[in-house]
C-alpha cells in the first residue's frame, strides 16, 4: 500500500503521538459455514498498516467512516496518518487493521497498555457501526495475529466472548506453523451480502448444501491439527476439498476456479478466501514456486502478494509523549 489510507489533517507538534501497527489477514477455512455455528480458522498475514496516531483539542470535520466512529466512540479528537503494504478494498482485512491500530494508539496513550480484549470489543463495535453489519474476525484476527479460531463452540485457545444481539462469536487463539501463501487479488470486491443471502436460501431448501457447510466446520478443525504438524501435502488437500465444498454451495465462478486450477499446478492447494463472487484466492506455496506463479498470471492485471500467516498482532511501534 504504497500511499496512504487516510489523512485526516496534518499532525502539530503540540499533539500527543504513537505509532502503531496491526496485520491484515486471510480466512484459511471456514468460510460461509461460521455463518451457521461452525467454525472458521483465519490468520494474521505479513502485510501491515501502520499508523500515527494523535489526540488533539482542536475539532474538525472527519470524512473517513471508520475514524467517525472512534471519534464518537472515545469523545476526543483524533487525527491519523496511515501507511503500509496492506492493500485498501481487497478483502484482507485493511478496515478492520486501521481501526484496531487507531484504537490501540488512543489505548496505549490513555493507559501506557494495551488491553486486547478492549481493543478486540471496541474495533468490532466501530466496524460493525461503520459498515452496517460485521462480525469480528477481522478485528480479532488484527488484534490477536496468529491464528483465530471463531465459533460458536469453545476451543481450546479460548480467549473471550463477543456478542451483538442475540449473536455471539467464541475468539480462540492457536499457536500454529507459520505458512507461505500466495494470494492472488481478483481486484473485483467479494460479494459478501448477496453471497451470504444465496448462501442462506440453498441451506433452507437443500439438504446436500447443509451437509457441505457441516463439512466445511470440520475441515477447519482437522486442518489446526495439519498445521501443527506442518504437513504441507494435507493442508493443500483440505484447501481442495474446502474449494470444492464452496462451489457446491454457489459462492466460486468461472474466474475463481480458473485462478485455483492455475495456482493448483505450483501449490499444494488453493481455494476462495472470503465471501466468493470476486476478492481472492490463495495457494499453499511450494518451494521455489513463486517465480513460476508470477509468470503464469503476466498480463491477467490480477494483483499477487507471497505473504507469510501467523503473523504478530497489534503492537506500538513508537510513542512520542
Amino acid at each position: 500500500m504504497s500511499k496512504q489510507l487516510t489523512l485526516e489533517k496534518e499532525i502539530e507538534d503540540n499533539d500527543l503521538r504513537i505509532t502503531t501497527s496491526a496485520p491484515g489477514k486471510v480466512i484459511l477455512f471456514g468460510e460461509h459455514a461460521v455463518v451457521y455455528g461452525e467454525p472458521a480458522l483465519s490468520t494474521a498475514i505479513s502485510l501491515r498498516v501502520f499508523n500515527e496516531v494523535s489526540i488533539t483539542s482542536r475539532p474538525f470535520e472527519c470524512e473517513n467512516p471508520y475514524l467517525r466512529e472512534i471519534i464518537s466512540l472515545y469523545g476526543i479528537y483524533v487525527n491519523t496518518r496511515t501507511w503500509g503494504d496492506l492493500p485498501v478494498a481487497s478483502g484482507l482485512g485493511s478496515s478492520a487493521a486501521y481501526s484496531v491500530s487507531t484504537i490501540a494508539g488512543i489505548e496505549y496513550i490513555h493507559t501506557k497498555r494495551l488491553d486486547l480484549m478492549k481493543i478486540a470489543r471496541n474495533g468490532f463495535e466501530v466496524e460493525y457501526n461503520a459498515q452496517g453489519r460485521a462480525s469480528p474476525n477481522d478485528t480479532s484476527v488484527a488484534t490477536l495475529g496468529g491464528y483465530v479460531i471463531l465459533s460458536r463452540s469453545i476451543h481450546s485457545g479460548f480467549m473471550w466472548r463477543i456478542e451483538k444481539g442475540n449473536i455471539f462469536w467464541n475468539i480462540h487463539k492457536m499457536k500454529l506453523t507459520p505458512l507461505k501463501i500466495v494470494i492472488v487479488y481478483t481486484g473485483k470486491p467479494s460479494k459478501t451480502g448477496e453471497m451470504v443471502a444465496l448462501v442462506k436460501s440453498l441451506y433452507e431448501k437443500y439438504e446436500n448444501v447443509r451437509a457441505a457447510i457441516k463439512r466445511i466446520g470440520e475441515i477447519v478443525l482437522e486442518a489446526v491439527d495439519l498445521i501443527k504438524s506442518n504437513d504441507l501435502d494435507s493442508i493443500g488437500k483440505k484447501m481442495r476439498e474446502n474449494h470444492e465444498l464452496l462451489r457446491k454451495i454457489g459462492v466460486s465462478n468461472s474466474e475463481l476456479d480458473n485462478i485455483v486450477k492455475v495456482l493448483s499446478r505450483y501449490c499444494y492447494g488453493a481455494k476462495i478466501t472470503g465471501a466468493g463472487g470476486g476478492g481472492s484466492v490463495i495457494g499453499l506455496l511450494r518451494e521455489g514456486a513463486s517465480k513460476r506463479i508470477l509468470e503464469a498470471f503476466r498480463g491477467s492485471g490480477y494483483t499477487l502478494y507471497f505473504v507469510e500467516t501467523g503473523m504478530e498482532g497489534v503492537t506500538v511501534e513508537g510513542f512520542d509523549s
